[in-house]
């Protein structure tokens, strides 16, 4: 008990590095699980129902989207509530709502948050039908619909919507300075069900079994995130205070840029790999879907250092502290464009390697397939570390441009794919950003570090800042 006292304390007096330490962690359960967890699938189900499970997940990542972004939003505003006072009330920014100061103002925002997060969560619910009866028919993956289907889909489903409903007290944690805690439940769900799935399919073999087991873990999730909550901020959070339609209101507005960057980057990524297996079968799926989880698996770990940043960003710029906001933009950058230089440079030339120790050979795309995947990871890399900034900021001016990045990255996919193949999805994704985020990231970043400066040496007055 001293040992994990001593734990918390030292968290939460270095919450930027218990952070980075948690993402770590959650990033190397994520991996572990997945190393163990997809050389199985692949060698008891084959690459046919293999790919179908893959791609199945992927269309079901499309009720996350419910979430249109008010976990990421209501994350900043629970960070900004905290140390917003009436003394910093001047460092505002558009998206930044003015609540009551501190914790009052944080119970004001979880009990109104509540409210939307079981709403969009019935929204998901009438998606998860939608989606079974009107859209997997007209693909390749699943010629005739069954009873077991059914489960598979809904089992699979209930688990999304239990992940929507955890993201709420996630949310929390992350805004009012847990994010190690919330990191390192969600990074232990990560090997929970991955390796659920496995023992599930060791026993019974086939799809049925593994859906079960994954929303068993998801159930697990969600109790701990909820107990999790309770328990740290049970003393400061009032969970009786009763919701402020106002506020209600206004988190919808607040939230809805960052719900279509969300559908956007649903769109960039991951519907790629059910896209491909409903235009070229299943089978095409599982080498592309190796390369896709390693490279994301790859960014998910830079932005284990990068995106931590962004509540103490944002919770500076609440104290009117610019200098240290300033800081640690510059900082983060550097280091961020770093790390995705190095990461971009395993994808190509240690990543075929790799997949042929941890899943045999043949299993893995070509060369050419795999330099279009690095070249876009790269650039889309050193252009996101800088956005990260603009959104913590209190801005989200990229909502319309992520959402034709994904538009054109699924056209791209569509008319590619037929002709020159796999190759065809990260050819897409490159075209499509280089015309939209690519530049538009790093031009956005730029003006949020002018402002700083400008505000930094009294040129213009923080209450005239808009960082939109």
């Amino acid at each position: 008990m001293h040992f994990y006292r001593r734990v918390l304390n030292w968290s939460q007096l270095h919450p930027a590095r218990s952070a980075v330490l948690a993402g770590w962690y959650q990033q190397g359960c994520t991996i572990f699980g997945a190393a163990v967890a997809i050389p199985f699938i692949l060698k008891l189900l084959g690459r046919s129902d293999a790919g179908l499970w893959f791609s199945l997940q992927g269309f079901l990542t499309m009720l996350g989207l419910a979430d249109f972004g008010f976990s990421s939003a209501i994350s900043r505003q629970a960070a900004y509530s905290l140390r917003f006072s009436e003394a910093s009330s001047a460092t505002r920014a558009p998206d930044l709502i003015e609540t009551q100061p501190g914790w009052r103002g944080v119970s004001e925002l979880y009990a109104s948050s509540r409210v939307i997060f079981w709403r969009v969560t019935a929204i998901a619910g009438i998606a998860l039908i939608l989606l079974y009866h009107t859209m997997l028919p007209h693909t390749k993956l699943i010629e005739t619909r069954t009873p077991e289907t059914a489960l598979i889909w809904y089992a699979l489903g209930a688990s999304i919507l239990l992940n929507l409903q955890t993201r709420l007290s996630q949310s929390f944690l992350d805004g009012i300075g847990f994010m190690f805690l919330g990191r390192f439940i969600s990074g232990s769900y990560a090997l929970l069900w991955n390796v659920a799935s496995v023992i599930a399919l060791l026993i019974a073999p086939g799809l049925l079994g593994m859906s079960l087991a994954v929303l068993g873990a998801s159930l697990i999730q969600f109790v701990t995130m909820h107990l999790a909550l309770s328990r740290f901020a049970a003393r400061q959070i009032d969970f009786k205070m009763p919701a402020s339609k106002p506020l209600i209101s206004r988190l919808w507005k607040v939230a809805l840029p960052f719900g279509f960057v969300n559908s956007g980057v649903y769109l960039v990524g991951t519907i790629q790999v059910p896209l491909l297996g409903s235009i070229l079968g299943p089978a095409a799926v599982a080498p592309y879907y190796l390369a896709a989880r390693i490279s994301q698996t790859l960014g998910a770990a830079v932005q284990q250092v990068t995106v931590t940043q962004s509540p103490l960003f944002t919770q500076q710029i609440a104290a009117a502290d610019i200098n240290g906001a300033k800081f640690r933009m510059r900082r983060t950058i550097c280091l961020g464009m770093l790390l995705y230089l190095m990461a971009g440079l395993f994808l190509y030339f240690g990543s075929p390697s790799l997949v042929r120790v941890w899943v045999g050979p043949g299993q893995y795309i070509g060369k050419d397939v795999l330099l279009f995947l690095t070249v876009n990871f790269l650039i889309a890399g050193l252009a996101v570390v800088p956005g990260h900034f603009v959104l913590a900021s209190g801005s989200n001016p990229f909502a319309l441009a992520t959402l034709i990045q994904g538009v054109l990255a699924v056209i791209g996919t569509i008319f590619l794919c037929p002709i020159i193949g796999i190759a065809g999805v990260p050819l897409s994704l490159l075209i499509a950003g280089l015309f939209t985020n690519y530049w538009y990231y790093p031009f956005r970043a730029w003006h949020v570090w002018l402002y700083l400066n400008q505000t930094a040496a009294g040129y213009i007055s923080p209450s005239a800042v808009n960082l939109r």
